[in-house]
């Protein structure tokens, strides 16, 4: 091991009354991280007791979350997003960052501590924060140094912020250490293959590994509406009764953007294996668009004798990521296939109001109802605070996933659920054994 580099590519944010850190990131070999924070912690209470020694300091570690950063700034933006949760879920976070820049760089380690003081007051929470760095052929050797890093008995996340983990190194040689990994399908450079690979790779060759996916996260404000179209009695005989679904995604103007239709097409797949829908040989295909130069996409699902199209189509918005959704329109055919549409119920964002949807039911014979509902905009630290509180499978997410696969492979698949009878708190139409449970925590590790 050679020794650490001088300098520190690592921002820090200045004490404020709030806090008592460790100070900047300290530069240290990796083999003696533990007892580099031991001195860390030694400091950090020393701090305390000369800014007052009213506020006892402690760090309960609930698990362990390694993120993976492909360079400095990257890093530093999502230890930002960290620091804004970790007082509810404190952790050991381990930022596993590359230098593209150095290609001869080696393993390298900087540690500090960050505590947050609770409004009320309380107990100073504390988390650890480890970096490991490499460059170049050194790459390979981060997870051999991250492993030993993990507090044991302790769930292990790993946050994949960009792109695609499944093929890469790091992911394959952390993989048998973790419990989660946290993906996010809008920075995918091949969305549909790699939801089509983890459709049907995952369980397979990670079966101890629970996916998630924060743009799943990005949907729940849309599917909590969606399911609130349906919750007065007498709505429930038209989910029986949905024939079409048209489903509208943001897309740069920009000729050679990636194609991103992930939300559009998990919003497909929710409603099918809520549903019960089935999915059938080809129900996938691209078609031309009039209105775009992104080709439209149309799936064929079943329910018995009767056909739900699905209809997704390009648009421009001013998006907060790569293929966010824009509207949804569900059209209620009659009795009978073939008889003609006696009811839509549709949402779609506004540009009238900041973080607002437009939510619409027209129905045979009364006036459309139309009103403006909150659709807020989840950020970055929200959807990870929402997924650090999980620590067992996403079972409606894997449902959706693996009928989106079928769709893009076009093999044949039916989710045969229980009846839609029951409804988490989320506001999602699921049966009973399908709710997602939160898992006990571990005993959380406790230093004073």
């Amino acid at each position: 091991m050679t020794d650490t580099a001088d300098k520190n590519p690592f921002t820090f944010q200045d004490d404020s009354p709030a806090t008592i850190d460790s100070g900047a990131p300290i530069p240290v070999a990796v083999e003696y991280v533990d007892s580099q924070l031991n001195e860390l912690w030694r400091d950090v209470a020393e701090a305390a007791q000369a800014k007052g020694g009213s506020q006892a300091i402690t760090t309960a570690q609930v698990l362990n979350l390694v993120i993976r950063a492909r360079s400095y700034e990257a890093a530093n933006t999502y230890v930002e997003s960290i620091e804004r949760i970790t007082g509810r879920h404190p952790c050991r976070v381990i930022v596993a960052a590359t230098d593209p820049t150095e290609t001869d760089m080696p393993v390298q380690a900087w540690v500090s501590i960050h505590c947050q003081l609770p409004p009320s007051g309380g107990r100073q929470v504390c988390c650890e924060q480890v970096t490991v760095a490499a460059g170049g052929e050194s790459v390979r050797r981060l997870p051999a140094a991250i492993i030993p890093l993990l507090l044991p008995d302790l769930p292990v996340f790993l946050w994949w912020p960009k792109g695609d983990p499944f093929d890469e190194y790091v992911f394959r040689n952390l993989a048998d250490s973790l419990n989660r990994l946290i993906v996010d399908s809008s920075t995918f450079e091949n969305p549909e293959g790699t939801l089509a690979k983890m459709a049907g790779g995952i369980k397979s060759q990670w079966p101890k590994v629970a996916v998630s996916d924060v743009n799943w996260g990005r949907l729940t404000p849309w599917r909590e509406m969606i399911a609130s179209f349906f919750d007065p009695p007498a709505m429930h005989p038209y989910l029986e009764r949905i024939s079409r679904i048209k489903l509208e995604f943001a897309q740069p103007p920009d000729r050679h953007a990636t194609v991103n239709r992930t939300q559009a097409l998990m919003m497909a797949g929710w409603l099918a294996s809520r549903l019960d829908w089935e999915s059938g040989e080809n129900a996938y295909q691209l078609t031309h668009s009039e209105t775009s130069h992104v080709p439209a996409a149309h799936i064929t699902l079943r329910s018995g004798k009767r056909t739900i199209s699905v209809d997704i189509h390009a648009s421009p918005w001013d998006a907060v990521c790569d293929g966010e959704l824009c509207s949804i329109t569900m059209e209620i055919g009659g009795e009978q296939p073939g008889d003609p549409v006696v009811a839509t119920f549709s949402l779609a964002l506004t540009d009238e109001q900041e973080q607002c949807a437009v939510s619409k039911v027209g129905i045979e014979g009364s006036e459309v109802t139309s009103r403006i509902v909150q659709m807020a905009s989840l950020d970055l630290a929200d959807l990870l605070d929402e997924e650090l509180e999980f620590y067992s499978r996403d079972t409606v997410y894997e449902e959706c996933l693996t009928m989106v696969g079928a769709f893009i492979r076009g093999t044949k698949h039916a989710t045969r659920s229980t009846p839609v009878s029951h409804k988490v708190p989320s506001g999602e139409p699921i049966s009973a054994s399908q709710a997602r449970e939160q898992r006990t925590r571990p005993a959380p590790r406790t230093r004073s």
